[in-house]
């Protein structure tokens, strides 16, 4: 792949493995660890490796993955980021403002090691994070289907973001710029970018998908059902109202409607006796864990009787 002017899909880059480390021991020999204190090269290495950690242990702890799996991803992961750096955003631009380096690879893919050896220690010494395996059948808490909301947000807020990045770069390269200009997207289209969005992750996605669930409630594994029918998957007409209560007012105002009708949603979970939302008492619809709605389908949509949450 070559960029827009030619340019060769690498043009700089330090392919030399363990140079970094190379050159640490140099500054190591010759003033010992206060010339290492003041290394740029030492912190650099030592800090992504530090970077990575999290992304091991957690990633770890989150899938239970074997820890090969878990040091391939964080290596993929690492090789897309020097890659992206090495090649001016995959070829768009000629010069790279970062360079690709093997050595920053290899701290990076350190880094997860040593999160995955962490997480193993964690799960031998800490009882909370062998948590036991329980039947998710009570309703799902307000903290559970807030995280579902926000990650549903958080879905748009990237997409929309990609969407006008991407249209920045390709207005810089027709104006004949090699860096990114100021974009001059007008409200208008914003709007209609956001609304877009909102129409996919909030209609498209749930109709498509036979639980109707959007990304962020499959995520936490929970589905809206009818409220008169507590194993049926909501009519089309109620997932379109909850895409229009759920998202309209952030694409109208995201600094002023969109966070007043959150609080909202999230004081009508308080005020209802069913701790249903907004959404949910205009579409006629409340929110289930998927083993629940299964587990009632399976033994002849008989209700699951189980304590409320307190959360």
């Amino acid at each position: 792949m070559t960029s827009r002017r030619g340019a060769p899909p690498m043009s700089s880059g330090r392919l030399d493995p363990g140079a970094s480390i190379g050159q640490i021991g140099d500054i190591y020999g010759a003033g010992g660890l206060r010339a290492l204190a003041g290394s740029f090269t030492f912190w650099q290495f030592a800090a992504n490796i530090a970077l990575f950690m999290p992304f091991g242990f957690f990633l770890h702890q989150a899938s239970r993955w074997p820890g090969i799996a878990v040091v391939a991803v964080g290596a993929s992961a690492s090789m897309l980021i020097e890659l992206s750096q090495g090649t001016g955003f995959f070829g768009v631009f000629p010069c790279p403002y970062r360079i690709f380096d093997v050595d920053d690879l290899i701290a990076n893919t350190a880094g997860v090691v040593f999160g995955l050896v962490a997480s193993y220690i964690a799960i031998g010494l800490l009882p909370f994070t062998r948590p036991p395996r329980l039947p998710d059948l009570a309703p799902p808490g307000r903290i559970r289907r807030a995280v579902a909301v926000m990650a549903d947000l958080g879905i748009g807020l990237a997409a929309v973001t990609a969407i006008q990045g991407v249209g920045v770069v390709f207005e810089a390269l027709s104006d004949g710029h090699t860096t990114p200009q100021p974009a001059d997207l007008t409200p208008t289209l914003n709007t209609w970018v956001g609304a877009a969005v909102a129409l996919v992750l909030g209609v498209v996605v749930p109709l498509v998908r036979a639980d109707r669930a959007t990304l962020g409630q499959a995520v936490m594994n929970i589905a809206p059902v009818r409220t008169a029918q507590h194993t049926t998957a909501p009519a089309p007409w109620a997932v379109g109202v909850r895409a229009v209560i759920r998202f309209v007012p952030w694409i109208l105002s995201p600094t002023l409607l969109g966070p007043v009708a959150a609080m909202i949603e999230l004081a009508c979970t308080f005020l209802t006796r069913e701790r249903q939302s907004v959404a949910g008492l205009a579409s006629l619809t409340r929110t289930r864990s998927v083993p629940s709605i299964r587990a009632d389908r399976a033994r002849g949509d008989a209700p699951t009787v189980v304590m409320e949450p307190l959360t």
